[in-house]
């Protein structure tokens, strides 16, 4: 049987198992959803993750914490992995320093080559980073706007290769508590209180206390494409359209789970910048998935 159609079936038999899951739960869910994970249990689990200090010694590991962020398989990293040595090939000299992330949490790390081991969703955060490094150049000083936060970790990768200006992050109130403890273990608490800005999403796609003025890079790795549509068009209207520069990452998968999205058609015609489209080189297990951006390079970054 070939790769293909076994990666197919694994992709199908995902949604259905999805399907399921929804069905199984429904009657214990929020009767509107902002997104997939606003499903009653994935806040409150992330809240007791950060509250928890042994909890928290393992969240990473977690069955339901991989389920939902941790998901990125060995293989797939390997292909993140060979995307950002070909396209930012000086980032080897900062893998020391991007690997500090995998001292929280205690994820599950693999070999990628002799003696270099990571977490496979560092990996993923890495190869973000190095995408919009390619297309957008030096972030040093940079105003950036995070939809989705996870823990965290991505926020934790930028700060890695540029000194960022302000990093502003938005998510359900449980993934702000952990990703609030992540990142002072991480970057410390000087750096969180100067420069990181935690917000609650709204239900309208436009969180109280979000700053005036323009943004110079907002980025989503997944958690955009998985909310409903009327808060998207709340994002698209109060954070995308107001930043300079953009790339998210997109997948087509909360139809499985009850939430109707946006597709690419409707973000194209909805932003006000030219939307470049580029499908995604790297095979996922679970769908087909794209890379959205606009903006232009703001500098040359240093090697």
């Amino acid at each position: 049987m070939s790769q293909r159609l076994l990666r197919e079936l694994a992709r199908w038999s995902a949604a259905a198992g999805a399907r399921l899951s929804w069905l199984a739960t429904l009657p214990l869910q929020p009767r509107r959803r902002s997104s997939i994970t606003d499903n009653g249990w994935w806040s409150k689990f992330c809240a007791r993750n950060a509250a928890d200090d042994r909890r928290y010694a393992r969240f990473r590991r977690m069955a339901r914490h991989r389920l939902i962020v941790e998901a990125t398989p060995p293989a797939e990293g390997r292909q993140h992995l060979e995307r950002v040595l070909r396209q930012t090939p000086h980032y080897r000299a900062l893998f020391d320093r991007f690997l500090t992330l995998d001292r929280i949490g205690a994820p599950i790390m693999t070999e990628f080559a002799p003696d270099v081991w990571f977490a496979p969703n560092t990996v993923r955060y890495m190869r973000y980073l190095s995408d919009c490094e390619t297309r957008f150049g030096s972030l040093d000083g940079a105003t950036i706007v995070e939809i989705g936060i996870g823990f965290g970790g991505q926020c934790k990768i930028f700060f890695d290769r540029f000194r960022v200006g302000k990093y502003i992050l938005i998510d359900l109130p449980g993934p702000i508590a952990l990703a609030r403890r992540v990142l002072t273990e991480a970057l410390g608490a000087q750096t969180v209180a100067e420069r990181l800005l935690f917000l609650e999403a709204g239900k309208a796609g436009a969180p109280a206390g979000l700053p005036e003025g323009r943004f110079d890079l907002a980025i989503s790795t997944l958690a955009f494409s998985e909310c409903h549509r009327s808060i998207q068009q709340g994002y698209i209207d109060n954070v995308l359209s107001r930043a300079r520069c953009g790339y998210i990452h997109r997948n087509e998968i909360s139809g499985f789970f009850g939430v109707k999205s946006l597709d690419v058609a409707e973000i194209a015609a909805a932003l006000p910048a030219k939307l470049e489209i580029e499908r995604d080189d790297i095979t996922y297990w679970y769908d087909r998935t794209d890379i959205l951006s606009w903006g232009e390079r703001r500098a040359a970054a240093a090697a």
